[in-house]
């Protein structure tokens, strides 16, 4: 009687065939798979934020607003009292100090910007960092000067996982004289008049990221198209 199967060939053949399947798919599933974490992380934390900001107004029973925080120190001081952010960690300013902390030179030695081919500016994020029990980082910047900013830039994965770029998993907001939690960039905030140079592809400024959270929001392929 004839035994239907395959032949050992033919089982080679099959098992080459889905590896080069294999080797042709997987990289673009990982780098997929990748991109909508980082998407994921970065509507979590905008929500985060957002939400800690109204809960501030709840509390208050007005609206906190930029002015309201001489520095960033102090409004490091009001995040700490807000135990829904379930903070697991306070830094130093400048100069990381305790478990998981960093200082600005490791901060500017491993962070890129949006285009990857330049370092960040550090001094937009050493007035302070807060590290959350999910390993997310809060950073605050206080501009001195006129006008006066007051911006929060949160690292979604933290210090330790890639990409740690400006605009891919790094993304700064800013808390508004009128009181508006807004991602950096949107009308209404110190840098709208640059949101389109401050988030490019080639470009080498050490800024070059500043105003990449208004685009993440505003488009829905932003992260799709990440260089």
């Amino acid at each position: 009687m004839k035994k239907n199967g395959f032949t050992l060939a033919e089982v080679l053949i099959t098992l080459g065939i889905i590896g080069v399947v294999a080797a042709l798919t997987l990289p673009a599933l990982i780098q997929n798979y990748k991109k909508q974490a980082l998407k994921a992380g970065f509507r979590k934390a905008y929500s985060v934020l957002t939400n800690t900001f109204n809960l501030m107004q709840d509390e208050n029973g007005v609206r906190a607003v930029s002015e309201d925080f001489s520095s960033a120190d102090v409004l490091k001081s009001r995040l700490l009292e807000m135990k829904r952010l379930n903070i697991m960690n306070e830094c130093g300013t400048r100069n990381g100090v305790g478990r998981n902390c960093f200082s600005n030179s490791q901060l500017v030695a491993n962070y890129k910007n949006y285009s990857k081919l330049a370092a960040i500016s550090g001094s937009w994020f050493d007035d302070g960092q807060l590290i959350l029990g999910d390993g997310m980082i809060i950073m605050l910047e206080r501009q001195s000067g006129e006008p006066r900013g007051l911006f929060v830039s949160v690292d979604v994965n933290g210090y330790n996982k890639p990409p740690n770029a400006w605009g891919h998993d790094v993304f700064t907001f800013e808390l508004t004289k009128q009181g508006a939690f807004l991602p950096e960039g949107a009308p209404g905030t110190l840098y709208e008049g640059n949101s389109e140079v401050l988030c490019l592809n080639t470009s080498t400024s050490s800024i070059n990221g500043l105003t990449c959270a208004q685009k993440a929001i505003s488009d829905p392929d932003y992260f799709e198209n990440l260089p």
